[in-house]
């Protein structure tokens, strides 16, 4: 079980999700994670991993799912990082897979939204 902290939420909440491409999570831990929040929308960056399986489980669940996908012909590599800004720019909470690794977007995700207040709900892989 997660030790969820209950936020007081607006209607109109969006949850971002963000997780590594090699890893998933325990289907009930994001289960969880969304039953917490039954009117959020749900937020993710289309990649696959993490964010295909919040996908499925949030449209079986038939929850309101925005996908951002990163621009590569104006970001270049840098896509995926802008990407995930955007999305930060409009999450109200972050539900991170994370597995420890101090690089990549998932860690920068975190970082950033650390640092300007949204509050980030950490879940641990179950697959490599």
């Amino acid at each position: 079980m997660l030790q969820l902290q209950k936020l007081c939420y607006t209607i109109g909440m969006k949850i971002a999700f963000s997780g590594h491409r090699d890893r998933k999570a325990n289907p009930a831990d994001v289960l969880e994670a969304l039953a917490a929040y039954p009117d959020a929308t749900v937020i993710h960056g289309g990649a696959k991993g993490f964010d295909t399986q919040v996908h499925e489980l949030a449209i079986a669940g038939q929850r309101t799912v925005q996908v951002f996908r990163p621009d590569y012909r104006q970001h270049g590599r840098a896509a995926p990082l802008k990407r995930n800004t955007e999305m930060l720019a409009q999450a109200d909470l972050v539900v991170a897979l994370y597995d420890g690794r101090h690089t990549g977007g998932t860690y920068s995700t975190i970082q950033k939204a650390r640092k300007v207040g949204v509050p980030v709900i950490l879940l641990h892989p179950t697959s490599p």
